[in-house]
């Protein structure tokens, strides 16, 4: 949709996404009612022949997902995290974009798709959040994986599931990714001998414990899986706008209920753009996740490029907007001054929104004085000096 509403040259005029006249579907042939009700019996038996495999597969991994040593990811097998909560009505999203050439050489490095990279990075961001909130499971995240089904004959979104191991419970970064590779593998040799149709009623199929376990609140102890991560394919072109240029695409995506984040990967010419979207009271400190993020690449760099070379311009990500600041409690007037402590932002420069709905109103808060450093904006407390009065 983005793709088809923007331009690919910038003296291209086009009218705005909401005025946009996308392409029409090819009208079918007018057939009588006897034709339309023989070949709708027709597609129904063939479409049953496909799917009740389908809905025997997803039970039969619902049944055995007690089974230890499987060498799958299942459903039920996820550990409970801070993710797996009720959220609320406030949001926080942080955003990033990094080359996409990095992730094709560290798959090349070690013969993995940049879709294995890409959980791979996330696993290793994820890892780094849960030690620094002290909430890291012994057992390893399993992440949520939409598989698209839309081929050139058919219409509409179509899509289906694969449950991956990001293996959280691993420090070494070159094993975590083997173990990734891996698991996506099994679930990727599984899903390609089925149908279509069997896929999408195999992953059906299996998200059918999440209801119940939602609506009785089991889904904190018992998660069908810990996270989302998509990953988007976008347009490869560079875009215009009335001849504004289209620089970034940030992706940015919904929490539900007992999934408080949702990680969305999407591509734009020669970037990747990593976007977390979280509840704010559930996940908090989410900017963490860049630097993470930015840790985790680096990680994997200095393991599996080794005596690669890789110049300070490439390490550093595009700057797309200034870092937003944090708030920093101030102390009260005529406390003792304490020494001061520097708000620790996201370095790779990010940005970071914030939505707050449904709260109550707070006091007006004191001044505040912006100091601009050469990495982040420090917000510090504004002491008016005291005026003397002569009588």
């Amino acid at each position: 949709m983005m793709a088809q509403s923007l331009a690919r040259k910038p003296d291209d005029q086009r009218a705005p996404l909401w005025a946009f006249e996308f392409p029409k579907r090819s009208v079918a042939e007018a057939t009588s009612a006897p034709e339309r009700a023989i070949k709708s019996l027709i597609g129904a038996a063939r479409a049953g022949k496909e799917i009740l495999p389908g809905i025997g597969s997803g039970l039969w991994d619902v049944i055995r997902s007690s089974q230890i040593g499987s060498g799958e990811a299942l459903p039920l097998q996820a550990p409970p995290t801070p993710f797996n909560v009720d959220i609320s009505a406030s949001r926080r999203f942080a955003a990033q974009s990094y080359s996409l050439e990095r992730f094709r050489t560290l798959g090349h490095a070690v013969g993995a798709t940049v879709n294995d990279i890409t959980l791979a990075i996330c696993a290793g961001a994820l890892r780094k959040y849960l030690l620094a909130q002290n909430e890291l499971p012994k057992k390893p995240l399993i992440a949520m994986v939409p598989v698209s089904l839309h081929d050139a004959t058919t219409e509409g979104n179509q899509v289906g599931m694969l449950l991956a191991n990001l293996g959280t419970d691993v420090a070494d970064p070159v094993k975590r990714l083997k173990g990734i590779i891996q698991s996506t593998t099994v679930a990727k040799n599984r899903l390609l001998k089925m149908s279509r149709l069997e896929k999408m009623a195999h992953g059906m199929v299996m998200m059918v414990p999440a209801a119940p376990l939602m609506l009785t609140g089991g889904a904190r102890k018992h998660p069908m899986f810990n996270v989302v991560i998509s990953n988007v394919p976008g347009p490869k072109d560079t875009l215009y706008l009335n001849g504004a240029r289209l620089d970034e695409v940030h992706p940015v995506s919904i929490p539900t209920a007992y999934l408080a984040l949702n990680i969305t990967i999407t591509g734009y010419g020669d970037r990747l753009g990593f976007g977390y979207t979280a509840c704010r009271r559930s996940v908090p400190n989410l900017q963490r996740m860049l630097d993470y993020t930015h840790e985790s690449i680096d990680e994997l760099e200095a393991a599996l490029l080794v005596g690669v070379k890789t110049s300070a311009v490439h390490l550093k990500p595009k700057r797309s907007q200034p870092p937003s600041s944090r708030k920093i409690s101030s102390n009260k007037l005529g406390a003792p001054k304490s020494a001061a402590v520097k708000p620790r932002m996201p370095r790779t420069g990010g940005v970071v929104k914030d939505t707050n709905v449904g709260t109550s109103k707070s006091k007006m808060p004191a001044p505040k004085i912006t100091v601009r450093t050469k990495g982040a904006a420090i917000l510090k407390q504004a002491k008016l000096p005291k005026r003397k009065v002569s009588m």
